[in-house]
């Protein structure tokens, strides 16, 4: 039986219908982790095999087994139960479904689909530039209908999901539809707020970036591994957070180990996780995880996308990245509600000063399908829009990247400002929550209006 549609889900579909109609073949759609992308999709689906029932209508292709068996699952539940999967030693084959789900590296090897799709969802179509899925959607299966499923359409290397041309016309996507806002899905109660505590914040000012454009894996373990911060994690969990159900998310496999074994060691019943774990082992970890008789499951790679749990209530940052989507990806792991379950709240404890360098998680941003112009001394995945990225001085307006204390060109240190966090261990833990940034920009712009003539018009300083 198919689920019913949300409010905001409907209008998601009626803009989309109204974007093929007047010429946008492919079109991303963009919901916040928790608000049913697939659950759209499979509406979509079922609108598209009401007008077109034969072999091969609908495409839908993932990049990663969690993802393949989410969608498999979601189809079932909405009563499209006659569909195949395209995935090596998978056990679904059936190559006559009028529904296919494959895996982008299965399907890249394979001939192509024959007769070919008319309809084609992506999964976490931010990675469809200049790799397999870009090639399966434009090459193979050049008319066929496309909708790119995503909750972050910003990419780490700053190219647009449109990919246009010198002369303004998008090769790829060429349409944005905007689902839902975090705000809305907060307001309505489909997901819900976090509380941000931030214990510490490693410095990561001469840490390389990789070929990818993120913080370089090696050289973060040498910050984020160490015996001492993780026994500050555990401390801190046990103070805020302890007994309910946890992901952690690690900067590597021995990272990861190491705060399982760290948990284990402090009573507390805690598993590994990576992408090196057989299928089995890893359902069974995570159904524990559901179930309650594991509270902490800690990965590297693995759950910062296709995995639900809703009643895991607590997060644990400990993976600090220049990706603007991997940062809402994991910390999305914990804000579905689940009061039936116990679950109250959604708690990010932030090891990685994630909030500080990419704004506050449920941020509404400015999507687009352009390219975004690389920031001069800053890894072009981090962040949003000007407020989330710059510091302006309310004194004499200087710029610097970050949020620094006070202003580097005058000394001027506003008024509530946050403390500085870049240390391991023996520092206050600080909660950090929408009202106290708010809180805490008013009073440095009022303090600075005090001081000036009343006819200026200074620029606010954002902690947002």
């Amino acid at each position: 039986m198919s689920q019913t549609l949300r409010p905001y889900q409907e209008h998601a579909i009626s803009e989309l219908r109204k974007g093929f109609l007047s010429g946008h073949q492919r079109q991303v759609l963009v919901i916040p982790t928790g608000g049913g992308k697939t659950t759209v999709a499979a509406h979509l689906i079922r609108a598209t095999l009401d007008r077109e029932l034969r072999q091969n209508a609908v495409l839908f292709q993932a990049h990663r087994t969690e993802l393949i068996e989410q969608c498999s699952e979601r189809l079932d539940q909405n009563g499209l139960a006659e569909h195949g999967v395209i995935m090596a030693s998978h056990g679904r084959w059936r190559p006559y479904a009028p529904i296919q789900v494959a895996s982008v590296d299965t399907l890249a090897l394979r001939k192509p689909l024959s007769p070919p799709p008319k309809l084609i969802v992506a999964d976490e179509c931010h990675r469809t530039i200049g790799n397999r899925q870009n090639r399966i959607i434009r090459t193979l299966y050049p008319n066929a209908y496309v909708v790119g499923l995503t909750a972050t359409p910003w990419r780490l290397d700053g190219k647009g999901l449109g990919q246009f041309d010198d002369q303004g016309r998008a090769q790829l996507f060429s349409q944005l539809v905007l689902g839902a806002t975090y705000r809305e899905l907060i307001d309505d109660g489909f997901i819900l707020e976090p509380t941000v505590l931030c214990p510490w914040t490693p410095a990561l000012g001469d840490v390389p970036l990789d070929d990818a454009g993120d913080y370089d894996a090696k050289a973060l373990a040498e910050i984020c591994d160490r015996e001492q911060t993780i026994a500050d994690i555990v401390a801190r969990w046990q103070e805020k957070a302890n007994g309910a159900r946890t992901v952690a998310f690690a900067t590597s496999v021995e990272h990861s180990q190491h705060i399982a074994a760290a948990f284990r060691a402090g009573g507390v019943a805690a598993e590994h996780l990576d992408g090196e774990t057989p299928a089995e082992v890893r359902r069974d970890m995570l159904g524990r995880l559901a179930s309650g008789e594991t509270r902490v499951v800690s990965n590297f790679g693995v759950l910062n996308e296709g995995w639900d749990c809703p009643a895991c209530e607590v997060c644990i940052l400990a993976r600090p990245t220049a990706s603007l989507a991997l940062y809402y990806q994991m910390i999305g792991r914990v804000l579905r509600p689940a009061a039936a379950a116990g679950k109250v709240r959604a708690l990010v404890l932030d090891y990685a000063g994630g909030v500080l360098r990419h704004g506050w998680p449920t941020a509404d941003r400015p999507w687009t399908l352009k390219d975004r112009p690389k920031k001069p001394g800053r890894p072009m995945g981090a962040g949003g829009d000007e407020d989330e990225q710059a510091f302006i001085c309310d004194r004499c307006h200087a710029a610097a990247p970050g949020r620094p204390k006070r202003c580097p060109a005058c000394g001027y240190e506003p008024p509530g400002a946050l403390p500085d966090l870049t240390q391991e261990s023996g520092v206050p833990l600080v909660e950090i929550t929408r009202e106290t940034v708010q809180t805490a920009a008013a009073a440095q712009r009022a303090a600075f209006r005090a001081s000036r003539s009343p006819t200026f018009d200074p620029r606010p300083w954002s902690l947002r």
